[in-house]
């Protein structure tokens, strides 16, 4: 008797079919795991050797799909798979016309400073493959010590222009999809912040011990939180003394553009477009370092005359000949600050044989300004109000400022929760 060949099913397919608890349906390598509530895609790698990816949702893991498909059966579609990847980068970036020239300098700096010149670099983009993307990037951290954002800066360059090439139809394929997930986590150099007794020991002790226009300056950054070419850049045309108001409308900054061949100051917008806004000043000594540098500076200019760059004036930080402050000497004013200060706490305590205590960390001027917004989150300022006196673009950056926990802080918090635990427990 023959056999009746019009019942049998095809593996995989029909009843058979495996699915997850919401009924999806699972392709063959696809595997579903409800304890861990996670999706597994098993395959053969380029190597021919058993891989395998995970993920949260099932859609999630047919993106993944796609791009490990893509990335086995990679294809050129046009001649122009023998160009560099350096070649590539320098169309990319010789094509940004419409973003700032401060942002674009930065993309140029870290593609000479990190890509050219490199392996990656001289390879043909019909032969990039993901490993390679990865390879290189865990490369620059070992071997020069960058942090994993630093990296992401970097693939910010190096994917836009993968995806130039797919737009134009030379290739079909961009190797740095999720590559950042498989690069060596790393967090670089700490950003330090201030607690409240380290920024009362630092104040006093530049108070004491230093200029008191290096005094001024650094008071206002912390007390502001400002970015460091928001406050070099702060002049009379900005501040309402009388209502004791600043209204934030530039940054002063002194870089070598991308088309240009010398360093120089420059006027420019702020970091972002929030970063237009306005604060007020009633805190006492705020008042006291503002009129003391007007002071200052109007007497620098009856010297050496006044100052103008791009159409500004009227500086309040300026040096003895009238020149605005470089951030570059600010960050080293910071330097022999914290380095003075450690070096006098070690010899007490080498003279009283104690251990050292109140060492100050290492700081730049980013330091003082996230010191600054930390102490605004510690005094329950609306999040809102935080992130446009920050200047923030996205409130998630802002958030980072009511997580950041030190010793302080804790102690502080723990004792309210437990006074109104108590309160809860004598009124039940």
């Amino acid at each position: 008797m023959a056999k009746d060949m019009s019942s049998k099913k095809k593996k995989g397919s029909g009843s058979k079919r495996r699915k997850d608890e919401f009924g999806n349906i699972l392709y063959p390598g696809e595997y579903y795991y409800p304890q861990k509530k996670s999706y597994e895609y098993k395959f053969k790698n380029i190597y021919n050797q058993k891989d395998s990816r995970t993920a949260k949702t099932l859609d999630k893991l047919r993106q993944i799909e796609e791009i490990i498909e893509a990335e086995r059966s990679q294809t050129i579609v046009s001649g122009n798979s023998d160009t560099t990847v350096e070649e590539l980068l320098e169309i990319y970036l010789r094509s940004k016309k419409k973003i700032a020239a401060t942002t674009l300098t930065g993309y140029w700096s870290n593609y000479r400073l990190y890509i050219q010149g490199s392996w990656l670099g001289a390879m043909a983009i019909g032969k990039v493959l993901k490993l390679h993307i990865v390879n290189f990037y865990n490369e620059l951290i070992e071997t020069k010590s960058l942090s994993k954002r630093t990296i992401e800066l970097i693939n910010n360059i190096i994917s836009p222009s993968f995806r130039l090439a797919i737009d134009s139809r030379w290739l079909t394929y961009n190797p740095c999809l999720l590559v950042m997930k498989d690069v060596i986590n790393t967090q670089g150099p700490d950003k330090n912040t201030l607690s409240k007794k380290q920024q009362i020991i630092f104040l006093q002790y530049v108070k004491q011990h230093c200029k008191r226009f290096d005094y001024n300056l650094i008071y206002i950054m912390t007390y502001f939180g400002l970015r460091i070419g928001e406050v070099l850049g702060m002049n009379l045309k900005e501040l309402d003394l009388e209502h004791k108001r600043f209204n934030l409308e530039h940054q002063l900054i002194y870089k070598k553009l991308y088309n240009e061949d010398h360093t120089r100051f420059q006027i420019r917008p702020p970091k972002t477009m929030n970063g237009i806004r306005y604060m007020y000043f009633y805190d006492n000594e705020v008042v006291r370092c503002i009129q003391d540098q007007i002071e200052y500076a109007t007497y620098i200019s009856q010297i050496s005359g006044k100052c103008v760059i791009d159409g500004e004036t009227d500086f309040l930080f300026v040096t003895a000949r009238g020149l605005p402050i470089t951030p570059g000497s600010v960050n080293r004013l910071l330097d022999t600050i914290i380095k003075k200060y450690n070096s006098q706490i070690l010899q007490e305590a080498i003279e009283k044989n104690e251990e050292a205590t109140n060492l100050l960390p290492h700081l730049s001027s980013h330091s003082l300004r996230r010191t600054g917004l930390t102490r605004m989150a510690e005094s329950k300022m609306s999040p809102k109000i935080l992130q446009f006196i920050a200047g923030h673009s996205d409130i998630s950056i802002t958030l980072q400022y009511y997580v950041t926990s030190n010793d302080d802080v804790l102690y502080e918090e723990m004792g309210k929760y437990a006074e109104q635990w108590n309160k809860r427990q004598t009124t039940a």
